[in-house]
């Protein structure tokens, strides 16, 4: 069966644009390098039956949060394969079979709760997790009060991938955690694989991934999908494909795992080097692989 057969290619088409089908028979398999960390907001949608086995942690509900954003991301990263774990619905694949401990980072009340932030990627330092996703954009008092939570984690061997955000007033300077010269930033392509209406810019971008129009779900009920835009699901292939790398070598560091990212990256005029737009390019999965044989 040709990897494009695996799955819809127009229902899915960020999956297939980025090869994650053609990959998966070499790279999601073998040692389990251990779980992702989604540092997110919301509760709703864990349960949802496209997650069942993945979810290793929950954040505790809140009543007064409706929000499914970790859901959707995190159904991105890991929600099950039709054709790997017989999911009943057929709706949608993920990019990777990977465990997932989910955080909150907001409180009770609905506010940023930044000390959670910091416990949250300290823990995944101590246990040496391969890898932290932050699909969130943040102004904090002080734009840099996480970066000795990053720094622990890049000091262990975590790797910190972070999303762009959007519409952010260039005026404004980076945003952080994604600004962060630790954290793997990571920018929003469309369908033409040029940057996403709106995908925040910077020279800090590292690399880019599809974020118009992904098929993610949004509930828990067993038809809650929808097709959502945004650097946050840009980022969740992004961590994805650094689970896949490590699966497949577990010895790589972050810096290793920075440079395989950047010499694989598709860059549609053909020419590498580095915009402020998509960075080194987009996610190829194909190229990644053929990196890690």
């Amino acid at each position: 069966m040709a990897c494009r057969d695996l799955i819809d290619p127009y229902r899915q088409w960020a999956l297939h644009r980025c090869g994650f089908p053609c990959i998966w028979p070499t790279l999601d398999t073998g040692p389990d390098p251990g779980e992702i960390a989604v540092i997110d907001r919301g509760w709703k949608g864990l349960s949802h039956r496209e997650l069942a086995g993945r979810i290793t942690r929950k954040p505790a509900p809140s009543t007064s949060s409706r929000a499914a954003h970790a859901a959707a991301v995190t159904a991105v990263i890991a929600a099950r394969r039709d054709d790997y774990d017989g999911d009943a619905d057929g709706k949608m694949d993920g990019c990777c079979s990977a465990g997932v401990r989910v955080y909150s980072a907001w409180d009770a009340d609905e506010r940023f709760d930044l000390e959670a932030v910091r416990a949250a990627l300290l823990e995944a330092a101590d246990m040496k997790l391969p890898v932290v996703n932050l699909s969130l954009s943040i102004s904090l008092p002080n734009q840099r009060d996480l970066d000795d939570a990053i720094a622990a984690c890049v000091e262990s061997g975590v790797v910190v991938v972070a999303a762009m955000g959007s519409g952010n007033d260039p005026d404004d300077g980076p945003i952080y955690p994604a600004a962060n010269p630790d954290v793997i930033a990571v920018g929003a392509t469309n369908m033409e694989d040029r940057p996403a209406s709106g995908s925040n810019k910077g020279e800090h971008v590292w690399v880019s991934a599809p974020g118009e129009n992904i098929l993610t779900v949004i509930g828990d009920h067993p038809l809650d999908y929808k097709y959502l835009s945004g650097s946050s699901f840009a980022a969740a292939m992004v961590t994805a494909a650094v689970w896949l790398a490590r699966r497949r070598k577990p010895g790589l560091t972050p810096g290793d795992v920075r440079d395989l990212l950047k010499l694989s990256a598709y860059r549609p005029d053909g020419i590498p080097g580095h915009d402020s737009e998509i960075g080194h390019g987009r996610l190829d999965m194909r190229r990644l692989g053929e990196l890690l044989r």
